[in-house]
């Protein structure tokens, strides 16, 4: 019995989990020295170390680490990069390889979102391009171990690849535009003016976000969607209360979907702030019905109700403070109903979204 006891306990042991705390200090710095090491030679300026930032990281770092799975935390607002390694001497510096390396498939004359941004179709850039974006100032990172590797979760402020943007406006000296003809920022769209609450969009920003929507809409055969000044007003009121306050949640407005997304200020807010949802659908099977048609339980819940089959009529506000845009779209009907298709009849293969 006494052995029995002992067996149990050490078991109980083993199986026990320990949140990790954030980095130290040494940890945060060479993190930091790491990031900025390649902004600069991109000629960008540093990233500072955000305990805010370090402590969300932290928090999604240890909920991988004990429930051993590996995907993005979704947080809103905020960019993030995730690597994973079985132990080996200089841990840290070899998961944040990972992204780094990212950086001889880059083409920094295209726009995120462009096929060309990756030199290589196969190869992805995106870690490296959130280390280099330009618009981020602020860095703060997680580490967790479980009994086999590490996990690093490093999220940003601002966020990056933003659809549309460059990762930034590479200047006449640096390494990687030599011989390259140089992006002239005169010719990039104007970002919005901050603390503009408007009580309904421009015409063109209207046709901008339907011409978006039914783009996604038609390429998985579903019908287009009309705007309804209604859902508009609805969601404009929304975006203007959410962007004077400086919160960020849903309406919950009853008998509506509805999508939000936040961004910073910068050339092609709206339409970056839409390419976040549409992202979504590489990871979206038509085939199943929602929400098994998330791949590997992704998010996809905007994009899904983008493209909703039953959603006829949408409307949209957007609201700039002096930080950030929000995006907020209002959908009738609503989507997103467990157990229903979202391409509906659903099609007898997933669609190709790599193209």
């Amino acid at each position: 019995m006494y052995k029995l006891l002992i067996f149990l306990s050490l078991a109980a042991f083993i199986t026990c989990w320990t949140d990790f705390p954030v980095p130290n200090t040494a940890t945060a710095n060479q993190l930091v020295d790491l990031h900025n090491a390649e902004r600069k030679a991109v000629g960008l300026g540093n990233l500072s170390w955000s305990s805010t930032l370090a402590t969300a990281a932290q928090k999604w770092a240890n909920y991988l680490g004990k429930t051993n799975q590996f995907y993005h935390s979704g947080a809103g607002g905020v960019g993030e990069n995730i690597a994973q390694a079985t132990f080996r001497s200089n841990m840290v510096a070899f998961m944040f390889s990972q992204w780094s390396s990212e950086k001889k498939y880059f083409n920094p004359l295209a726009k995120w979102g462009d096929s060309a941004i990756s030199t290589d179709p196969s190869q992805e850039v995106g870690h490296y391009t959130q280390i280099i974006w330009s618009m981020t100032y602020q860095v703060g990172c997680g580490i967790a171990n479980t009994t086999t590797m590490s996990i690093l979760v490093c999220q940003y402020i601002y966020p990056g690849n933003y659809i549309g943007n460059y990762a930034y406006i590479p200047s006449a000296t640096n390494k990687w535009m030599a011989k390259q003809p140089i992006p002239n920022p005169a010719t990039l769209p104007k970002p919005p003016t901050p603390n503009t609450y408007p009580t309904v969009l421009d015409s063109a920003t209207v046709k901008t976000l339907l011409d978006l929507h039914n783009a996604e809409r038609t390429f998985v055969g579903m019908p287009t969607v009309t705007w309804s000044s209604t859902l508009a007003v609805s969601a404009q009121a929304h975006a203007n209360k959410q962007a004077k306050a400086g919160t960020f949640y849903l309406s919950g407005t009853p008998g509506v979907g509805e999508n939000m997304q936040l961004a910073t200020i910068q050339p092609n807010t709206v339409a970056g702030m839409f390419g976040a949802w549409a992202s979504e659908k590489i990871y979206f099977d038509a085939t199943l019905p929602y929400p098994k048609c998330a791949i590997g339980n992704k998010m996809i819940s905007h994009y899904t109700q983008v493209v909703w089959s039953a959603t006829k009529t949408i409307g949209c506000g957007v609201a700039t403070n002096s930080v950030n845009s929000i995006l907020v779209c209002q959908y009738s009907l609503g989507g997103n109903y467990i157990g229903n298709y979202v391409v509906y009849p659903p099609p007898a293969k997933n669609f190709d979204f790599t193209l």
